[in-house]
Order: C-alpha cells, then sequence, then structure tokens
C-alpha cells in the first residue's frame, strides 16, 4: 500500500552526458470522446499490449468504516471472482483466452484497475471488466470463499513483521484517522460485512466523477474515444455521500515503539514528515531523499550503518505521498544490533541538519536522479505508472518537464537551508518489531 511518487536507486551505474527533454521521454495528449470522457495518452507502437488504468478517487481503504474494515478489499476479492451467473473458472478462461489481464491495486486514498490485452481484445476485455462491475457475484457461496480468503490474509499479515511494524507507525502516526485502518481488516468486521454494503461500495465507488483514466500502448486516439464512449459512459454520474477520512497530519514527537517477536532479524521503520510534491521545496526533497537513503550503497545511511558499522545489510528511504507526505525508511538487522541502528540513524540526521551537504554530492545527485528517471521511462509499465500517478496526484499533465527541470534548478544552497528548516531528528517516528533488547549489550531500542 505504501504507494506515491518514489525514485529510489538500488544498485544502478550510468551517466548520461546530456541533459534530458521531457519530450524525448513520452509525450502525453489528453483525449476527449463525444460524451465528455476523458483520459490520457500515451501512443507506444512498438509495445505489443494497450493498457488502460482507471484510477477511482476515494475508492482506497482509508475510507472504510471503523465498524467495516476490509470493506475495499472485499469489493476486489469479489471483482476479482468475476461475474454473476458465471464461474470463477469460465471469467479466468474468458480472459486467458484473449490474453487479457484485470490487476487491482488498492491503496490508502485510492483504487486503480489497470487492464491490458492485446490491440484486437481490448475492448472484450474492458468488457468483461465493466460487467464484473455491473452484475457483481455477491452470493452466499462467493461470499464465504472471498472472506475465508481475505481472513487468512490478514491472519498472515498479523505475523508478518514488517506488516506489524506497518500497522503501528500508522496508528501512532495517524490515530483515529483512516490512515489507521488496516488494509485486509480484523476478523470481526470482515464478519460483519454483508452483500449489500459491497454492492453500495461498488455504486459509490465506479462512477465517473471520481474516475481518472491513463492509456498506454498500440492504439490511436479515434480507438480510445470509442472505447469511452461504449463502455465507460455507463458508469454512473452521481454518487451517495461517503465519510471521507479525517485530513490525517502527521503526528510525532520522536516516539519510539518497540513490539516484542522472537524472529531472527529485527525490521525496523522510521519517519519524518514529508512535502507534497506541488510544495516549492519537493525538489530540495527529492534530491535530499536521495542522498540520505535512495541512492543503494553510496547513501548517508548505507554508507555509516551498513559499510562502517556493519549493523545492517540494508537500509533505506523513499518518499510517500497520498493526502499525507512522509519521508520514509526501512531497515533490517541482528537482534543485537537493533539499539545501534537507531542511533546510528539518529547521528545522521543530526550530522546532516547541522553540516549539510557538500555542492560536489548535491550536483552528482541530481545527474543521477535526471539519468534515473530517464532510464526508468524506458519501460512502459513504468511510463504507465508514472501517468496513474500523477493523476493520483493531481500534478498536471505537464508535471514530467516540471519534475526535471525542478531536480536541475536545486541549488546546494537553497537545499541546505532547507535541511536546517525542515529536519528535525527529534521528531522521527520509530518502530522497531523484533527483540526490544541487545542481547549482548543490555540496551533497549527504544530507551524510554
Amino acid at each position: 500500500m505504501l504507494r506515491g511518487i518514489i525514485f529510489v536507486l538500488f544498485f544502478v551505474v550510468c551517466e548520461f552526458s546530456h541533459a534530458v527533454d521531457s519530450q524525448t521521454l513520452f509525450k502525453i495528449s489528453e483525449v476527449e470522446s463525444k460524451y465528455g470522457v476523458r483520459a490520457w495518452f500515451v501512443p507506444k507502437n512498438n509495445v505489443p499490449l494497450v493498457f488502460y488504468s482507471f484510477v477511482f478517487k476515494g475508492g482506497g481503504y482509508a475510507y472504510d468504516p471503523k465498524t467495516k474494515l476490509g470493506l475495499a478489499a472485499l469489493v476486489v476479492e469479489v471483482l476479482n471472482e468475476g461475474i454473476s451467473g458465471t464461474t470463477n473458472r469460465d471469467f479466468v478462461k474468458s480472459l486467458e483466452k484473449i490474453g487479457g489481464k484485470i490487476v487491482y491495486d488498492l491503496g490508502t486514498d485510492d483504487l486503480v484497475v489497470t487492464v491490458s490485452a492485446p490491440k484486437e481484445s481490448i475492448r472484450q476485455v474492458i468488457e468483461l471488466f465493466c460487467a464484473s462491475i455491473a452484475k457483481p457475484k455477491l452470493d452466499d457461496e462467493t461470499l464465504s470463499k472471498v472472506k475465508g480468503r481475505q481472513i487468512s490474509q490478514l491472519k498472515r499479515d498479523e505475523g508478518d513483521p514488517m506488516s506489524i511494524a506497518k500497522t503501528e507507525f500508522f496508528k501512532v502516526a495517524f490515530p483515529n484517522s483512516g490512515y489507521s485502518n488496516v488494509r485486509w481488516g480484523r476478523v470481526e468486521t470482515v464478519g460483519a460485512i454483508k452483500a449489500e454494503d459491497i454492492k453500495a461500495k461498488i455504486v459509490n465507488v465506479f462512477n465517473r466523477i471520481n474516475m481518472r483514466i491513463a492509456v498506454l500502448g498500440n492504439t490511436h486516439a479515434d480507438d480510445i474515444k470509442s472505447v469511452l464512449d461504449d463502455y465507460l459512459i455507463e458508469f454512473p454520474l452521481t454518487m451517495m455521500e461517503v465519510k471521507k477520512p479525517e485530513q490525517p497530519v502527521f503526528r510525532s514527537s520522536g516516539e519510539c515503539i518497540s513490539v516484542e517477536k522472537n524472529i531472527p532479524q529485527n525490521v525496523i521503520l522510521f519517519g519524518h514528515g514529508g512535502v507534497s510534491p506541488t510544495d516549492k521545496d519537493f525538489y530540495n526533497l527529492v534530491v535530499l531523499n536521495h542522498i540520505l537513503g535512495g541512492d543503494g550503497l553510496e547513501s548517508l545511511l548505507m554508507q555509516e550503518i551498513r559499510e562502517r558499522k556493519g549493523y545492517t545489510y540494508g537500509i533505506y528511504t523513499q518518499l510517500w505521498h497520498s493526502a499525507v507526505n512522509l519521508l520514509f525508511g526501512f531497515a533490517t538487522t541482528s537482534n543485537d544490533n537493533a539499539p545501534q541502528v537507531r542511533e546510528g540513524i539518529l547521528g545522521v540526521l543530526n550530522e546532516l541538519k547541522r553540516s549539510g551537504l557538500t555542492s560536489a554530492r548535491v550536483e552528482e545527485a541530481k545527474s543521477h536522479l535526471v539519468d534515473m528517471f530517464v532510464l526508468k521511462m524506458d519501460r512502459s509499465t513504468n511510463m504507465l505508472d508514472m501517468l496513474v500517478q500523477m493523476q493520483k496526484e493531481g500534478l498536471g499533465i505537464d508535471y514530467i518537464e516540471k519534475y526535471l527541470e525542478g531536480i536541475r534548478r536545486v541549488k546546494v544552497e537553497n537545499l541546505n537551508l532547507f535541511i536546517k528548516n525542515f529536519l528535525n531528528p527529534q521528531s522521527v517516528l520509530f518502530v522497531n518489531v523484533g527483540a526490544t533488547v541487545s542481547q549482548s549489550t543490555g540496551a533497549k531500542v527504544c530507551p524510554k
């Protein structure tokens, strides 16, 4: 679920000596059908498939009522079962026969559905997708099956260290908000969900008010217009009133939460407030994140905590964008070294705030970010993901050009001023899952 525009490099060694014009990557155009349905489109005639991604704003699990946690996830499970009056096997075979796929990506705020197929069969796959929404399988047998599957998943998550850490993190960071909801729900809330709840949720999510569309692949504007008017026009322009989750505000005064679990390695999550992609300081944060924990073995955290101290095999940071913005980090370490990893992270952040960055380090990071973006956009699936993220976050059709230019314009003096004003190591929220005390030193991961 941690979604957003994340630019993280693990192991890439490649340098470009020339500046990159966003238009050499891909050109986005807006297509509007006869009946006013709009889509963003990137033609890729060298790709054998056509992709339609539908973003349904407000379809995420943050909108689940507290008494029906897991509702959004259960909707996805039901839709994956196919169309009322047919078997799931028939639905799957129909898709396989025409080379089609329907993939659901449930996030905190939104639901994204990506439909793909060869050009000659894309309309048939979209028709199957629309039919599953219009006539979902809500019989008792199907509901019992999908509820059982979802309860099994949530029980697995309850024992998974990373899932435990994420749940605790968001519970502390966003108390009493939909952003602390558990994706799969609880056994009792999933059990309480009825067929009419799922039907109402489907009606409320799958409508044109909240829908954004991105298209990529071997197709043309006229074909897209035809698809939009033949199928998407059926989506309603009305919806029931839905209670929106409380606007999240990252609340942390440096809490450290430790969850005892008998596992060979500790999992540590840490987070700090972030910056919106529409904020003027966003590009400063992108460069900062890359240098801090996004530059693979060369990042400050990897150099200090892995290379110099040998406390971890991996520690990374990334930017998370939703209704809230975070600078988010992750590390794994031996049980004995968990206290030192937390202290090491705070040490790097304090030194960064105190001393700032050199001009050479900043220029290298900027060049790397631009080059990495070009490499990333060489893949069609990454292009499509980018279009979807731009639409989810309302960034505008020219955002790619703005992003590249924004990175290039970052100046070391402005970045260091931003770091001094923005970075607050004392506010970092830590969640540790595993041993709570080092067996060799007796030190606690969370000293208070």
